[in-house]
């Protein structure tokens, strides 16, 4: 016997997904976020990674909205040495489904996918916050096999990706703070 699980409705567009910015062109960095729970140790890890825009292709038909393509920056998977030239680095050939994705040029950008890392960071724990409404739904159906261990490591994760928002602005503010004592070290005569 299977188990049915009551329909949650999906989440509101603006919390998984950013507003498509006004330019979008080739070689534009996105960013998207990630938090994996481990549930040997009970922690979270998270990880903003890099998408860059590779191509925007048209659609054979007039009507239909382009497609964006985007590909992951990994060292060593899709970004590496190219030949034995010093400094000739770039986008490695035959680049695997695995580190691709596309999204149709519309009103939003894909799922997670943001300007920033911050914004990326906050459509992250927007769809953490969604899955722990979800479980939380199948778990007060009757005969539920149980989602709290599920909902507790939605929580850490929540937890790991606000710390590390916090740490992204306290980078933010002491590379600023850097960046105006060189300003006033070097003096009106500079």
């Amino acid at each position: 016997m299977t188990q049915q699980f009551a329909r949650i409705p999906p989440p509101k567009i603006q919390t998984v997904a950013q507003k498509m910015p006004a330019k979008l062109s080739v070689g534009t960095v996105l960013y998207k976020a990630y938090a994996f729970f481990d549930d040997a140790t009970g922690r979270a890890s998270t990880e903003i990674r890099e998408w860059h825009v590779r191509t925007i292709k048209k659609n054979r038909s007039d009507d239909a909205a382009p497609m964006i393509h985007l590909v992951v920056k990994v060292d060593g998977g899709t970004w590496g040495k190219l030949s034995k030239t010093s400094g000739d680095y770039g986008w490695l050939p035959a680049i695997s489904a695995d580190f691709r994705d596309s999204f149709v040029q519309g009103e939003y950008m894909g799922w997670g996918f943001a300007t920033t890392p911050d914004k990326a960071l906050a459509l992250e724990i927007g769809h953490t916050k969604h899955r722990i409404n979800r479980y939380k739904a199948w778990d007060s159906e009757p005969g539920s096999i149980g989602f709290s261990d599920n909902i507790n490591g939605c929580l850490v994760e929540i937890e790991a990706l606000e710390r590390r928002k916090k740490t992204l602005a306290t980078k933010r503010k002491t590379a600023k703070a850097e960046k105006g004592q060189a300003l006033l070290n070097e003096g009106p005569n500079h």
